[in-house]
């Protein structure tokens, strides 16, 4: 008896979320369990009787899991072949900026952040603001009230000292994106946690957590302050400060989630 669609994608979904969570606590990826999971997704597409949910579905966490492994142009297209079968723009949406920023294209997250904000509903709002942080995207939270998490704060003070000296916050999205092209296109797992720190006087300060031997994180830092003296001229530059931290198991940064799916 073959076991129901339901059954399978639940399992998929469950091994997706062990590789990550495996992923998260020791910045190594199973590269060999992320390969067979995907050619377990590759097989259950080639079934004809699945019905276009479901195969919208599979196309999502294929998307997922080539995102770890770093092929962002090919997790975008199952993406878009997901929501060509139905499955909800807006997950499309957040998932595929989650991809990017794991993958160091803060400017493209943002692109689509901007695009789809008017319409997200209430109930993901957490997932849009910790997007929204990540991206540099730091105006909006001067309006909110809420304290918590400590992101909030930070990302708020640090669009107080951005409107204080006139300076738009696509101007520091241009700087992420910078570095985080650098440090991804050196590290051997996906951009998984930073901290943001934001004071007036002492400034703002991103911080990626790189699993590395010291040595490395030494010239991956002289690489990324070399690309973003290169890149970028103007008043933000006396302000911010962007670098890799060593990761430590206790030391977790502000960690991402791709979209949760639910299947029925």
């Amino acid at each position: 008896m073959q076991p129901q669609p339901q059954s399978v994608l639940a399992e998929i979904f469950e091994e997706r979320q062990r590789i990550k969570n495996s992923l998260s606590e020791n910045y190594i990826l199973d590269e060999l369990a992320s390969e067979r999971l995907k050619r377990r997704v590759l097989n259950e597409l080639r079934d004809r009787s699945i019905n276009d949910t479901h195969r919208a579905a599979l196309h999502h966490e294929l998307a997922a899991i080539l995102g770890v492994q770093g092929r962002v142009e090919e997790a975008c297209d199952h993406l878009r072949e997901a929501e060509t079968r139905g499955f909800e723009p807006i997950a499309v949406a957040f998932t595929m900026a989650f991809i990017y920023l794991s993958n160091g294209r803060v400017l493209d997250a943002r692109s689509l952040i901007e695009r789809v904000y008017k319409d997200v509903p209430e109930n993901i709002l957490g997932l849009v603001r910790a997007h929204q942080a990540q991206a540099g995207i730091v105006g909006v939270f001067m309006d909110i009230a809420e304290t918590k998490p400590q992101y909030f704060v930070d990302s708020a003070e640090a669009a107080r000292i951005l409107a204080s000296r006139d300076i738009a916050d696509i101007e520091l999205t241009k700087r992420l994106d910078t570095a985080c092209r650098v440090i991804r296109s050196r590290i051997n797992h996906p951009i998984l946690g930073y901290k943001v720190f934001a004071q007036e006087g002492e400034g703002i300060l991103y911080r990626y957590l790189v699993k590395a031997p010291i040595e490395e994180l030494a010239e991956l830092n002289d690489r990324v302050l070399d690309a973003l003296m290169a890149s970028h001229d103007g008043p933000l530059d006396q302000e911010l400060s962007i670098c890799v931290t060593p990761w430590a198991p206790e030391d977790v940064g502000d960690l991402q989630e791709v979209y949760r799916v639910s299947i029925r």
